[in-house]
């Protein structure tokens, strides 16, 4: 839940130009923001983009606010929300929270960010509020934003090994996993999105939001666009992933290598050392003989 007095300041504000035009994304933000401008760009360029290919359009003004401290975050979204958070959509509010590029980590990318949480509002917008798959909406807003930390299969790759696969119905409670598990979450719902593009195509990923937006389970949605219920199709995306990614893992073996070599020294050492102990305890032992004799 937002801040009430935080809403209170923004919420029926629209920023409009000379000709009384409202815009489609304003920025609201304490501190000069020297990537607001550029932020503001990227999200006005690729709105028609996503609008057009789910079908979600925007009647107001969306409202992008950049938190300036970590602490400023947190009176914003609540303490509730996850520490490794990025950012928060508030769809029926058109709000976006973004933490500013300086609290960020060094792989964040604040126009990725954006757009992730801009594709959520657009998708509420799409189906009518209508309840969407946690899975469904996160793959999707990684998908159009790109976010390599989430649009990548390194996690994925170790979890097959490990078959350590989240189902996808559980990633509903993704708000409540550890930082390593949510993005696990989120590289499986980026490939599960994935694979309905690349495996049925772009018409077929709208018609399933046009299902969503009548109302339509997701068994209905899938049933009805590409001939799949959720098991189903929950069992075609596991193969191909598993066909797909089960070797990525291999990418990192210079990581590895280094880790084994590391164990390798490590080891040689304490036994070098062990046996350097072991050498002078038996030449003091030899020293004490001698002086009996």
């Amino acid at each position: 839940k937002i801040e009430e007095t935080f809403l209170k300041k923004i919420l029926g504000t629209y920023i409009k130009d000379e000709k009384g035009k409202k815009h489609p994304i304003c920025f609201e933000c304490q501190r000069r923001f020297k990537n607001k401008q550029a932020i503001l760009e990227k999200l006005v360029s690729i709105y028609p983009e996503i609008s057009s290919q789910i079908g979600g359009t925007l009647q107001d003004s969306v409202f992008v606010f950049i938190a300036s401290s970590e602490k400023h975050y947190r009176q914003i979204v609540g303490t509730d929300f996850p520490r490794w958070s990025q950012g928060l959509a508030s769809p029926t509010r058109n709000i976006i929270i973004l933490k500013s590029p300086r609290i960020l980590p060094e792989y964040a990318d604040p126009d990725k960010i954006a757009i992730h949480e801009l594709t959520h509002i657009l998708l509420n917008k799409a189906v009518k509020n209508n309840p969407v798959p946690r899975w469904f909406n996160e793959g999707l807003a990684v998908y159009y934003s790109g976010e390599k930390k989430f649009a990548s299969s390194s996690l994925i790759s170790k979890a097959l090994i490990s078959k350590s696969i989240i189902p996808l119905d559980e990633i509903e409670a993704v708000l409540k996993f550890h930082q390593d598990k949510a993005q696990l979450a989120y590289q499986e719902s980026y490939t599960a999105v994935r694979f309905l593009f690349e495996h049925f195509g772009s018409q077929s990923v709208k018609k399933i939001i046009f299902k969503f937006s009548q109302g339509k389970s997701l068994d209905q949605a899938l049933q009805e666009t590409i001939g799949l219920d959720g098991y189903d199709f929950e069992h075609e995306w596991f193969q191909y992933i598993k066909k797909k990614y089960r070797w990525h893992f291999l990418l990192d073996f210079d990581v590895y290598l280094w880790i084994f070599m590391l164990i390798i020294f490590l080891i040689g050492f304490l036994a070098m050392r062990r046996r350097n102990k072991l050498t002078l305890k038996r030449w003091k032992q030899e020293e004490d003989q001698e002086e009996l004799w």
